[in-house]
């Protein structure tokens, strides 16, 4: 099972097409704020944090990518353990 976090602006229409085509088996994401250079600038800037929970890391990665809001998007991923009847329902959903 992998985690996947990113962060964007419109978590809801990620979140959704995600879990509608079966890319990922849960999504959870929660309002934050980021501060990080851009173009030689300090930004900051308020968006969403998501946790994305699937069992197909590559293609969703993909489809990630295909959705984003943004230029250059954070996308780092974990390979992470679960009980089995969690990982089991996450592979069923993803």
């Amino acid at each position: 099972m992998y985690l996947i976090l990113t962060t964007t602006k419109k978590p809801e229409y990620i979140a959704n097409n995600l879990i509608k085509d079966k890319y990922a088996a849960c999504v959870s994401y929660y309002k934050i704020t980021s501060v990080y250079r851009w173009n030689e600038e300090i930004t900051q800037d308020q968006e969403y944090m998501m946790i994305i929970k699937t069992a197909r890391l590559r293609r969703t990665l993909n489809k990630i990518r295909e959705l984003h809001d943004y230029e250059l998007p954070e996308i780092v991923y974990y390979k992470v353990k679960a009980s089995k009847s969690y990982l089991d329902w996450v592979r069923k959903n993803s």
